[in-house]
């Protein structure tokens, strides 16, 4: 559907004074809302939304992330995020929508299923749950703790993505080493992420309740699809199967082909998976 030519960009004021990017494209049917996972940006969804039949998307970037501002006090806890993602609907005028998340921007959408849930026609949770495999945990940790934050050349940081994302499709590496740094001040590249995010994440999982988080999928009300990646190190089948049941309107897609990102691996098996879920919904 939307070649980077279709897309246009917001720029837009959070709560506590950040400003906020999100990427927009079409302007038909109910809006359908795209909230990347960590180290990841609003362009990790391009191809699969050229899949995707013309309707309005609105792929957000969240704070320390892509092109919005970093938090000078690095305050990146769930909450304030999740407020920020609220803070672009009402600046957008959207007031329902179907939400859409990865990894950790599932665990986003989530709260805001529950804390605004007037506001939510459906859910779409990609490969993240309330119970995470350790062993994927200490993978994707290790990777992403020997990502450099400068780089010599664009080429380099492409070659970081294909080790953190060896299943991913090339183009979408390609849209995303184009996008993910920014010129810095001795003339080489830096990632638009801040490392602080980085700290803050991990932290936050180190002491997260899985209770808490099980908790949080029994108040959700809407529509909700667990999407899995095949081979996925982080999600595991016995894990997707009982958030289906525990959801009281819970449905479950594995899509092949594909592991953790499961947008960039098999970008069009995904749009089809979230295709049949909207024909549903909206």
């Amino acid at each position: 559907m939307s070649a980077e030519s279709n897309w246009w960009r917001e720029y837009l004021w959070g709560d506590d004074g950040l400003l906020l990017h999100a990427r927009v494209t079409g302007t038909s049917g109910a809006p359908l809302v795209l909230c990347h996972g960590f180290g990841l940006s609003a362009f990790a969804w391009d191809r699969m939304v050229v899949n995707l039949p013309e309707r309005r998307i609105v792929a957000i970037d969240f704070r320390g992330h892509g092109d919005s501002e970093w938090d000078p006090t690095a305050c990146y806890d769930r909450a304030a995020i999740a407020e920020d993602v609220r803070a672009i609907l009402d600046a957008l005028a959207i007031e329902r929508c179907i939400l859409v998340g990865h990894s950790f921007g599932g665990d986003i959408v989530a709260r805001l299923a529950r804390e605004h849930a007037s506001r939510v026609a459906g859910l779409v949770l990609i490969d993240v749950g309330p119970e995470i495999r350790p062993s994927g945990m200490r993978l994707v940790r290790g990777l992403t703790d020997r990502m450099p934050a400068v780089y010599t050349s664009r080429a380099e940081y492409r070659e970081w993505l294909e080790t953190i994302y060896p299943l991913a499709d090339a183009l979408a590496l390609t849209i995303l080493a184009a996008n993910g740094l920014r010129t810095g001040p001795d003339g080489g590249f830096e990632s638009k992420l801040d490392p602080a995010f980085r700290r803050a994440m991990f932290a936050f999982e180190e002491t997260a309740s899985q209770d808490a988080r099980w908790a949080l999928l029994e108040t959700i009300q809407q529509p909700t699809l667990i999407v899995r990646g095949a081979e996925s190190v982080v999600l595991s089948e016995h894990t997707a199967q009982r958030m289906t049941r525990v959801l009281k309107k819970g449905c479950h897609a594995v899509v092949p082909d594909a592991g953790h990102s499961v947008m960039l691996d098999n970008p069009r098996g995904m749009a089809t998976v979230l295709q049949d879920f909207l024909g549903r919904v909206a």
